[in-house]
């Protein structure tokens, strides 16, 4: 049965409204409106839902590349995400509740509304809004006797997830089912089906959810799970925290939506998230993180890390003794050790104290090192790069940049030879030699070309639309 065919079942009618007709059908909403998010960038589609008993729902939906929204009303979530090009952000929510309206009336709407824009628009994803009452009911497992290093698989839907590393060779399982329901009675039989088992599966023993026909949005399992301290171990989530500490074996997470947070691992950690921040700290392997999501910091590896994917919030590495690896639409970079920190924010990238070699392919960043004492070479667009010495440099450094412009300074003592060009800029030098030679040109380009004292690295400097200053540090 279509969208459409669920609408007319559930007594509520849709339509997608042009722009014009919307921001004349947006004014007439009388009260309860929450601002979301508003953005004025690619296409728009407007979809709004009415009910025949009084109370009404607009969402609108922008096109974009990149960006997420979330957006809440009274009885639960209606959050919208969308993969690929099919992005978009929810910009309003406009909800009106008239006098007498029976809440089931609600949902009904809700998820009508929900089908439609599915069914119309392909690709998009959305989370079922949630009504009813929450029920809480406790997790009752038994304990499963295993190997010491037995792989152990733990699969959830909706809610959070600890683990816990044990001194025995038993997993063991305890926690929360909360139900969402309108009776009580109800809650009691969609509990009394849903529970969690322990089974083995192969070579490998699965934690995971069984025995409920129920949707999954209904229930939500919280669980405390307790493994063999040298199993390696796999989480699976849909919705929901996870947080693992102390596990000797390797680790992999994936999770559609919430926050992870990872502790003492003795092994590799693999973490895949599409929603949610990231924390990980004191791991003696290395860490690739895959995400779509927000905030990641990464403390205190003894291995490498390696992020992969677009980073909506802050990222801070500190500590990363085998260095760092991050790709993305906007930067590639390589860094070869890191002992002190790396962190973007704000539409900065700065690295500070690393002995390692840094390549940086990046655009829109300002970039700032200070005390990077390996080779360096960096090529930027639409930004400012500036790098500061506080030791003279031993290895090569090649930094491009393409409007905007390049600062370096160096301890007064420095040796290098230099080669700096400046397209439709200037280039200021505190440093004089002999041998140093700076050339201009009628069209404004600047050359500046020669060794200041013997030996010592190459300094490449080149940027268009943009000046070059090089500063003696102290």
């Amino acid at each position: 049965e279509g969208a459409e065919g669920r609408l007319h079942r559930r007594d509520a009618v849709a339509e997608v409204l042009d722009d014009e007709r919307r921001h004349e059908q947006a004014e007439e909403a009388p009260r309860d409106v929450r601002e979301v998010h508003r953005v004025r960038a690619g296409a728009e589609a407007v979809v709004r839902q009415g009910f025949r008993a009084g109370a009404a729902a607009l969402v609108l939906v922008h096109h974009a590349d990149d960006g997420r929204a979330v957006a809440l009303h009274d009885d639960g979530e209606l959050r919208v995400v969308g993969q690929d090009r099919v992005l978009h952000r929810v910009a309003r929510v406009v909800r009106v509740r008239g006098a007498g309206v029976d809440a089931r009336h609600d949902e009904l709407g809700l998820l009508a509304l929900t089908d439609f824009v599915k069914d119309r628009v392909p690709g998009i994803e959305i989370d079922e809004p949630v009504f009813g009452d929450s029920h809480s009911f406790d997790v009752d497992v038994p304990s499963k006797p295993v190997p010491a290093n037995a792989r152990i698989v733990i699969r959830n839907g909706r809610g959070g997830i600890t683990v816990r590393a044990g001194d025995t060779p038993e997993i063991r399982v305890s926690g929360k089912k909360t139900i969402r329901t309108w009776s009580e009675s109800d809650a009691q039989r969609i509990a009394n089906s849903a529970r969690i088992e322990i089974v083995q599966n192969g070579d490998a023993y699965e934690v995971r959810a069984a025995g409920s026909d129920n949707p999954s949005s209904r229930i939500a399992m919280d669980l405390d799970v307790v493994v063999p301290k040298k199993s390696p171990l796999t989480i699976r989530n849909e919705k929901g925290d996870v947080q693992v500490s102390g596990p000797g074996g390797e680790l992999s997470i994936t999770t559609q939506s919430g926050d992870i947070e990872v502790r003492d691992a003795r092994a590799d950690v693999d973490i895949e998230l599409r929603r949610g921040g990231i924390k990980v700290s004191d791991t003696k392997g290395n860490v690739k993180i895959s995400s779509r999501g927000g905030e990641v910091q990464v403390v205190n590896a003894a291995g490498g890390l390696t992020l992969d994917g677009e980073f909506f919030g802050p990222i801070r590495a500190e500590k990363i003794a085998k260095g760092v690896r991050f790709i993305s639409s906007r930067t590639d970079l390589t860094l070869t050790q890191l002992s002190g920190h790396l962190e973007t924010h704000s539409g900065n990238l700065e690295i500070f104290d690393s002995s390692g070699n840094l390549a940086l392919r990046t655009r829109d960043y300002d970039v700032n090192l200070e005390n990077v004492t390996g080779k360096i070479k960096i090529d930027n667009r639409n930004a400012d790069v500036q790098v500061r010495f506080p030791v003279p440099p031993k290895d090569d450094v090649d930094i491009t940049n393409s409007s905007a412009g390049i600062t370096l300074s160096l301890p007064s003592a420095s040796n290098f030879a230099i080669l700096a060009d400046s397209h439709s800029g200037d280039i200021d030098s505190e440093f004089d030699a002999p041998t140093l030679k700076k050339t201009t040109t009628e069209s404004g380009d600047a050359h500046l070309e020669g060794k200041v004292g013997s030996r010592g690295p190459k300094i490449t400097l080149k940027t268009s639309y943009g000046s070059i200053s090089i500063h003696k540090s102290s």
